[in-house]
């Protein structure tokens, strides 16, 4: 909950009686998540010695909270937050077979439209109730929680990188990693989940949905990535009308 509105509080301004945690948890908050995101990145020169690859779309996918509802993805699945379970649910959709890949070499990008402000919620409205916090939830209260949940169910030990806000960071990021050669392929998301609670604080319409797609260099798939290819939803949406 120390995560809580820190990347989204200057645009939705919490209500005074959770302003408490914004001002105690921004700063430990700040660190978890550049520490969380940061990369070192490759020194100019041997960037510039690694040939262009061609990079293809494998695969696109879409997740919605209905869908969630008849998922069946095992036991711990029922355990995690929303977020996690769209995201889960968008990555198992595009049927990618992981078996075939080096799993060190298969990065991660997820942007999470309001970051875990959604989880949060939910977990401080636990202090009102019998027993309490939730310890399960509060393993949900970073907005990166999903890639870990998803890390763990393919076994993907690559890059791991959380993006909060604007799903426009995850492509570039993604063409980066794969064009330094750091990485083969990457599991891009975009995943956006406004609670019905939420919903009130920061007066923005519920939502909860999840896009997700895989990116490789070379290779057979969908089609080649475009040059001006950065927006990752609406890309995404352009497939879903497409297909």
């Amino acid at each position: 909950f120390l995560t809580f509105a820190l990347d989204v509080s200057h645009q939705y301004p919490p209500p005074p009686s959770l302003s408490c945690f914004l001002s105690l948890g921004r700063s430990l908050s700040l660190l978890l998540l550049v520490g969380s995101c940061y990369t070192t990145p490759a020194p100019r020169s041997a960037v510039s010695k690694i040939a262009m690859s061609k990079l293809i779309l494998t695969a696109i996918s879409h997740a919605t909270e209905a869908e969630v509802q008849d998922a069946r993805l095992g036991t711990r699945f029922g355990r995690m937050d929303l977020m996690s379970q769209l995201v889960l649910l968008a990555v198992e959709s595009l049927k990618i077979n992981f078996e075939k890949m080096s799993r060190e070499r298969v990065a991660i990008c997820l942007a999470a439209g309001t970051s875990s402000l959604s989880t949060d919620a939910q977990y401080w409205e636990g202090r009102n109730t019998p027993g309490g916090f939730s310890p399960t939830l509060f393993t949900y209260t970073l907005p990166s929680a999903a890639i870990g949940e998803l890390a763990i169910r393919h076994r993907l030990t690559g890059p791991q990188l959380c993006f909060v806000g604007t799903s426009k960071d995850v492509l570039p990021e993604a063409v980066d990693l794969i064009q330094r050669g750091e990485v083969d392929g990457c599991v891009c998301v975009s995943a956006n989940v406004v609670s019905a609670a939420l919903s009130q604080i920061i007066s923005v319409p519920k939502a909860a949905s999840a896009c997700a797609l895989f990116l490789q260099k070379n290779g057979d798939g969908l089609c080649e990535l475009g040059e001006f290819d950065r927006d990752m939803e609406s890309l995404c949406a352009k497939f879903r009308q497409q297909f």
